[in-house]
C-alpha cells in the first residue's frame, strides 16, 4: 500500500456551506472499513464519514462537514482546524494517516 493522501493539505472553506474532505488509500488489494476521522465522530448535523469503496486498487473515504458546525468550529481555535484520516491495514493494523487543516472564514464578519 502507499501512503494515504488529501489533496489540498489545506484549504479555506465559508460558513456558508459544507466542505468535503477526500482521503485516498492507494496500492490496496481490498476495501477497508471503519476509517476514522480525528477529531470528527459521525454525528447527524455535524460530521458524515464515509468509508468509500475500492476502485482500480485504491479507496476514497470522505468526512462532510455541515455549514453548520463550520459556524461553530470558526468560534474555537481561530477558526484553524486539522482533521486526519486513519486507514487500519493489513494484519497489524498499521495506522496509515493523512491530514487536511482548515481555516474557516465567516463573510458576515468580514469587514471592508
Amino acid at each position: 500500500f502507499s501512503a494515504a493522501s488529501i489533496t489540498p493539505p489545506t484549504a479555506n472553506v465559508f460558513v456558508t456551506e459544507e466542505h468535503v474532505i477526500s482521503c485516498v488509500l492507494g496500492d490496496i488489494p481490498e476495501q477497508i472499513s471503519g476509517v476514522t476521522w480525528s477529531p470528527a465522530t459521525e454525528t447527524a448535523t455535524k460530521y458524515a464519514l464515509v468509508d468509500g469503496s475500492i476502485g482500480s486498487n485504491s479507496q476514497t473515504s470522505k468526512l462532510t462537514i455541515t455549514a453548520s458546525q463550520l459556524s461553530t468550529l470558526d468560534g474555537e481555535s481561530s477558526g484553524i482546524h486539522t482533521f486526519t484520516c486513519s486507514f487500519s491495514v493489513g494484519s497489524k493494523a498499521t495506522a496509515i494517516t493523512a491530514t487536511q487543516t482548515i481555516t474557516i472564514f465567516n463573510p458576515s464578519n468580514l469587514s471592508f
